[in-house]
């Protein structure tokens, strides 16, 4: 048989059993090829999507004019697919033979059995000698043309009969169904689809409630759906019976709840629900597969993660002090369970601290272990290279800061609460700190601040750099010596010999596999990792988390000139605010440096510093709100009484002269009264400087004393003051 199928792809006319064209076009569809000569060029189809239709014989050449028309197309079929005969019931088997044995010399007819008159005879003489219908055997001859012309094409679907696995409940008051009750009086009661249905309502309670166990959930609904409270009711107590439907034929058994709620549940399904999808999926799933197929070699793929390390540190700068516990941030290459990169700080896990291990991840180990005394080949780290796909959780490597290396790396999240899907970078923080219990002093042993137990903190010896320094010494064990003996090596491995130790596979690797990872130079990389903002110019400078910053091209270009003000895109390392780093593609790094203005007062702070001080500022001013606004009310309401004295006044000095004499002569006017007002101000000057005693200090019992040395008396003939004339003509007047 032909397992090729043609593909209609539009409307055609195809000939009927006959030889003649049907009035209608044939829809779009598939025929299926079940037999050809090649020595006539002539096959034979059948519609695969009719089980009722019957062969159809075509020309090679009409079949090649259609697909030259662009109506017809041969794409690749499959054999029917049957179980062999060990896997085939005996009394299927004997069916089939039968069946097959009737149709046979037909089916051996080719290529009559494909021509519709000669077809007839056929069935004709077959129905007779088995003395069946003739429906009978076009029945098995249409299943024969669509099964492959083969035996296994009859073989009966008495599997497909009835509604198999569909329950049959029983009726509340029909013959009890099932097993039949063994012990008492009382025959039992069918389970129908409202009983069912209770049953699931009590599951339900059991599924949400943890201390709720299968037999106190049957209990549960015995008592809510299926008991009533007796008329008596003793001394607080009352005495619950079983309903009247059931008080005859008895209450449903544990047993059949216990069966009709693992049916309809699956205990697999209520432990799931029971325990919550976010704890099942940690603890329970099944683990059918792991992160190293996601992995096509070394490089490909990055886990990043942190957690605080179980040891207490002292102060780098006072030993005395001590600081707490740091954070360890590790990134692993999936492939090869190598630790590219990690970083120890007291940043709590956070962009800024993950920054910092995925920049050791990408640059060279040689220079990074010399900072801290420790000398390595190249070989014994050879990871500094950048990752095609970096995975983390859902925090830092979700921010919106990583966008810079978006642009060069691939970013995957695993879900809320979903650590399993990392696991091969949680499983390096146990590897790591299960060394620091028996050497390092001030390691949190698990009795930690338990009764009468040792506080460990006062143990504490070490300081960050320390701790750097051993999980250096760490690192490197496990990269060159640790053997990972759960690792799923490649056959290809196996044959060539190589262990499961990280650096052995990450070299194999990259020789046989993936090839050497990408390299990008480390003062560009460190750029990419920096977060980005927006930052918009004033006159003032580039502002930026409250300060102001200048560059050379910035004060070229009128950046901060009135009317020049732009949007930029930055990039800024929060520990220090001294500086910013514009972006501008024309330059050869892809950025400008643009320092603190000079008007700036926040030099040498870093951005936690900075944002503490705005906060403390806007404390002092919101503790001074209402204080500010009172005093201005004050003052308006002071104004107000200013204003409505000298409006009183104006009003008892009598009518205003016309709006022309007033202001006629305004210069003149105003001339006068300056010369006025400096004679009246210069006498107080100067009484404020030689303290010449006033009229009537007597009464106020005080008296103004200055002593400057020897002080002459005021000359008969010098200029008199302006307080000496006012008081010469008070005296005068008051002689008249």
């Amino acid at each position: 048989m032909q397992h090729d199928l043609i593909e209609i792809l539009g409307g055609m006319d195809l000939v009927d059993e006959d030889g003649r064209h049907p009035p209608e076009p044939v829809v779009q569809g598939r025929l299926k090829i079940i037999w050809s000569d090649h020595g006539t060029g002539e096959f034979v189809y059948v519609d695969a999507a009719d089980p009722g239709s019957y062969p159809v014989v075509c020309h090679r050449d009409e079949a090649l004019e259609l697909m030259d028309a662009g109506r017809w197309r041969i794409v690749e079929g499959f054999a029917p697919i049957y179980p062999s005969d060990t896997d085939i019931p005996e009394n299927h088997r004997a069916k089939r033979d039968a069946d097959w044995e009737m149709i046979k010399p037909i089916i051996d007819r080719k290529p009559d059995v494909f021509v519709k008159m000669l077809r007839a005879k056929l069935i004709n003489s077959a129905a007779e000698l088995h003395d069946t219908t003739k429906i009978t055997i076009r029945k098995h001859l249409l299943r024969a043309f669509h099964g492959g012309m083969v035996a296994n094409a009859l073989l009966p679907g008495w599997d497909a009969i009835g509604n198999a696995g569909q329950p049959r409940p029983g009726k509340a008051d029909g013959p009890k169904m099932g097993r039949p009750v063994k012990h008492g009086t009382k025959s039992g009661c069918n389970i129908t689809k409202d009983i069912k249905r209770l049953f699931l309502i009590a599951a339900d309670a059991y599924e949400r409630n943890e201390g709720l166990d299968l037999l106190g959930a049957y209990h549960l609904c015995m008592r809510m759906f299926f008991s009533e409270v007796a008329e008596e009711v003793r001394a607080g107590r009352t005495t619950r019976v079983p309903t009247a439907e059931y008080e005859k034929r008895g209450l449903p058994r544990y047993e059949q709840f216990c069966y009709h709620v693992r049916k309809e549940r699956g205990r697999l399904a209520s432990e799931r629900r029971r325990m919550g999808e976010r704890l099942w999926a940690l603890t329970s799933r099944p683990l059918l597969s792991d992160s190293t197929r996601e992995a096509w070699g070394p490089g490909a793929r990055y886990q990043i993660d942190a957690t605080v390390l179980d040891v207490y540190v002292r102060s780098r700068r006072d030993r005395r002090r001590l600081i707490g516990r740091p954070t360890l941030y590790v990134v692993i290459d999936v492939f090869s369970r190598m630790i590219v990169g990690f970083s120890i700080s007291f940043d709590p896990p956070s962009w800024q601290a993950a920054m910092m291990a995925l920049a050791n991840a990408m640059s060279d180990k040689v220079a990074f272990c010399s900072r801290y005394g420790i000398e390595i080949e190249r070989s014994e780290w050879p990871s500094s290279h950048m990752c095609a796909i970096l995975e983390g959780d859902r925090g830092e490597i979700e921010s919106a800061k990583i966008d810079g290396l978006a642009q060069y790396v691939t970013i995957e999240n695993a879900a809320a609460y979903r650590a399993d899907w990392k696991g091969i970078v949680e499983s390096r923080f146990r590897i790591l700190q299960k060394p620091f219990g028996p050497y390092v002093d001030g390691y949190v042993q698990s009795d930690f601040r338990e009764r009468g137990a040792r506080d460990y903190r006062l143990d504490a010896v070490l300081d960050v750099d320390d701790i750097t320094r051993i999980m250096i010494g760490l690192v490197l064990y496990h990269n060159n010596y640790h053997e990972i003996v759960s690792y799923p090596k490649l056959p290809e491995m196996t044959a060539d010999g190589v262990p499961a130790v990280p650096r052995e596979m990450w070299n194999w690797g990259i020789a046989n596999v993936g090839g050497r990872p990408r390299s990008v130079p480390e003062d560009v990389l460190r750029f990419k990792l920096l977060p980005r903002a927006e930052a918009r110019t004033r006159r003032e400078g580039i502002y930026h988390h409250g300060n102001f910053y200048t560059c050379e091209k910035g004060i070229r270009e009128g950046w901060f000139v009135k009317g020049g003000a732009r949007t930029l895109t930055i990039s800024y390392d929060k520990r220090s605010c001294d500086e910013i780093y514009v972006h501008d593609p024309s330059e050869p790094k892809g950025f400008i440096v643009a320092r603190l203005s000079p008007a700036s007062r926040r030099a040498g702070m870093n951005g936690w510093e900075v944002a503490l001080q705005i906060a403390c500022d806007r404390e002092i001013s919101a503790d001074r709100r209402d204080e500010q606004t009172m005093a201005r009310a004050s003052a308006e309401g002071d104004m107000d009484a200013i204003v409505d004295a000298a409006r009183t006044k104006m009003r008892e000095a009598g009518p205003q002269a016309s709006l022309a004499s007033q202001v006629k002569g305004l210069r003149d006017a105003k001339g006068k009264e300056l010369e006025s007002d400096r004679a009246q101000d210069a006498a107080e000057y100067r009484a404020a400087i030689i303290g010449e005693p006033e009229n009537g200090d007597e009464e106020s019992g005080s008296a103004t004393v200055v002593d400057i040395g020897a002080v002459k008396k005021p000359d008969r003939y010098s200029t008199p003051s302006m307080r000496d004339i006012l008081k010469r003509d008070t005296e005068k007047g008051a002689e008249r």
